[in-house]
């Protein structure tokens, strides 16, 4: 067995996500997770009372919005990049002629 195997234990689990749209479409999806984390996501859910096709979906979504989040902040960096830097100075000066 290789090492990589022997690392992962081809430890399979099969989730279902929604497609979109107004129905509930599912698609299984095969994944290989270690053993320790299927262990510990079984054990955290049957404590909580909690699904693990939900939990995991909701996982990934979190995780999904979260690097489209992070793509928005780098994109705007980007655009802004070369914008002129104000100094403190400059900054607090600004903000009194504005009455704030």
């Amino acid at each position: 067995m290789k090492e990589v195997d022997k690392e992962f234990n081809l430890c399979y689990h099969l989730l279902s996500f929604n497609i979109g749209g107004d129905k509930m479409e599912k698609v299984f999806l095969g994944t290989r997770v270690s053993k320790s984390v299927i262990e510990d996501l079984k054990k955290f859910c049957k404590e909580h009372g909690i699904k693990i096709n939900y939990l995991v979906s909701e996982a990934i979504q979190e995780k999904l919005e979260e690097l489209k989040e992070d793509e928005e902040d780098i994109a705007t960096f980007q655009e802004r990049e070369n914008e002129p830097v104000l100094s403190e100075k400059e900054f607090y000066k600004r903000i009194k002629k504005r009455g704030l």
